[in-house]
């Protein structure tokens, strides 16, 4: 009986043991990731032309670099020049895109929506088509919206500018490296997306 009680000692001890290793090193964990995102810290940025950020809901604090794996999440900013820009929401096989004008005033960044939105659809029959007859990939649409506007914020990852936005939802904009701002106006360009955003 000693020896039964002995090893349950031992059993919630080590239990013990496990729940306090663990609780601390999280904790650890959560205070390096906190570390690596300065909010306070003092950025002075001012021009964004030319630039693209991708945004998404979730920030990788070592490489500083958003993400995120859902649909409808993710958008991309082109800050086109020092007052315009042009945002394009991408959903798996969908997108909208949206000009509009910024400005930038002390740590903050505030957008304004145009109302007209270019919608690219994706065109199912084409999957679906076995007599190779339909040709159009995409459906190009405009549309009308209420115009809207958006704040973004500043804050540091490490020593890179990233961009956060102050809507309920939050989304971690970092600079996109993988793509220009020529290569993307061209892509709106070929398939007839910036003729319709004039």
């Amino acid at each position: 009986m000693l020896q039964l009680v002995k090893f349950f000692m031992v059993i919630k001890v080590a239990m013990f043991a496990f729940v306090f290793i663990t609780f601390f090193s999280c904790n650890t964990r959560d205070k390096k990731v906190n570390l690596a995102i300065n909010p306070k810290k003092e950025v002075v940025i001012n021009n964004l032309a030319g630039k693209v950020y991708f945004f998404a809901p979730k920030l990788d604090t070592l490489q500083c670099k958003s993400y995120g794996e859902c649909d409808c999440c993710a958008s991309t900013i082109l800050f086109l020049d020092n007052t315009n820009f042009l945002t394009i929401y991408h959903c798996e096989s969908d997108e909208e895109i949206v000009k509009g004008t910024y400005q930038i005033k002390s740590d903050k960044v505030y957008l304004e929506y145009d109302t007209l939105k270019v919608v690219k659809e994706y065109n199912w029959e084409k999957e679906a088509d076995t007599t190779g007859t339909v040709k159009e990939e995409y459906f190009i649409k405009t549309l009308n919206s209420e115009s809207s506007k958006s704040i973004l914020k500043y804050l540091m990852c490490k020593e890179q500018v990233c961009l956060q936005t102050e809507d309920e939802e939050k989304l971690y904009g970092t600079l996109n490296t993988e793509t220009t701002l020529q290569e993307e106006l061209q892509k709106l360009k070929d398939l007839g997306i910036w003729d319709k955003l004039k």
